[in-house]
Formats: C-alpha cells, structure tokens, sequence
C-alpha cells in the first residue's frame, strides 16, 4: 500500500504541473509512472496468484481446442489472450495490458477533461479504491472496463456498430459487460 500511495503522490504531482506551458508532459509522466507500477508488480492484488496459476495451466496446452475444457470456469477472450501470451509468458501479457490500461486512460483525460483537472483525475484513478486498485485484482474485469472506456467516444459520436462491436469484445472477457449494451439508448 506503501508504494501505491508513492505512485499517487508523484503521479498527482505530475499531472498538476501539466497546467504549466514548460511542463506539459505532466500528464504523460504520470502515466509513465502509473504503466510502470502497474507493469513491473507482482503479487499485488487478491487473484494474482489465481491467474498465474490459470496461465501456467493454460501454456501447458498445445492447441486451441484444448482451451474448451477451460472455457467453463473463464471466457474466451481471456483464454485465448493467455494461450496467446504463452511464448512470451504471463509477465509480458500483464506489461501488455498495463499499456492499453494506460494508453486508453491517458487518452481519455487528455480528450474530456481540462488541463486544469488532470491532477484531480489521476487522484479519483489512483486513490479511489473501486478504478485502478480493484483493476489490478481483477483482470478479466479490468480488460473490459478499458474496452468500456475505449468505447465511449463512440458512444458519445453515437457511432452504435462500433459501439456494440466494444461492447461484445468487452463481454468475452467477462460476461458482464453485456449490460453496458443497454447505455446506448441513453447516450
């Protein structure tokens, strides 16, 4: 807990100085710090040990039909993203989605917020306990929550195929996030 409240200090800290001409890589420092935290932990979060474990047991299969008998306990997505990971192993895949977590995010303050508030928003990130603390336990969920806000420039545009087309991927790495279908209408 010690080293997330150092990362939310120098990363608030960070993105704060953005508002400065000289400083405008605020934002993106801070992102840098939080993909590195976020890439280089191990063991931190309650089911890290269970999707190592589901790693390993899935990089022992040599084909993809072999991933059926999993597919009862995890959705396909997450299945195949660790069957695909399998050369390169389960650090790389969790380096890999700390990248689209951040770059996702990143992208999302940089688009909808002011210069003003990137600081107030990398704290509501870091510090809240349900966004980036919980994402780091739950994967699968983490995965299609980033999926969720890759898609709500689409959403915003009312650009539905595209929308719906998250939102499905999104659900094949927890099922879930069929719900977020229904936010259509409402945007």
């Amino acid at each position: 807990m010690i080293a997330t409240i150092i990362l939310g200090i120098f990363s608030v800290l960070s993105a704060f100085l953005a508002r400065y001409t000289n400083t405008r890589w605020g934002l993106k420092l801070s992102f840098i710090l939080i993909f590195l935290f976020l890439a280089l932990r191990y063991n931190f979060g309650n089911d890290y040990d269970n999707y190592l474990n589901v790693f390993n047991e899935i990089k022992q299969y040599n084909d993809v039909n072999s991933l059926y008998l999993m597919m009862l306990r995890f959705e396909p997505a997450w299945l195949f993203l660790n069957w695909l990971f399998r050369p390169l192993g389960f650090f790389a895949m969790i380096a890999t989605l700390a990248a689209l977590n951040c770059i996702v995010y990143y992208h999302f303050i940089k688009k909808y917020l002011p210069i003003q508030y990137y600081w107030l928003a990398v704290f509501i990130y870091i510090f809240s306990p349900v966004l980036m603390l919980v994402n780091i336990s739950a994967m699968r969920q983490s995965v299609a929550i980033t999926l969720f806000v890759f898609s709500l420039e689409y959403l915003h545009r009312k650009d539905a195929i595209r929308y719906f087309l998250c939102i499905g991927l999104a659900s094949l790495f927890h099922i879930s996030a069929l719900f977020l279908l229904a936010l259509y209408p409402l945007g």
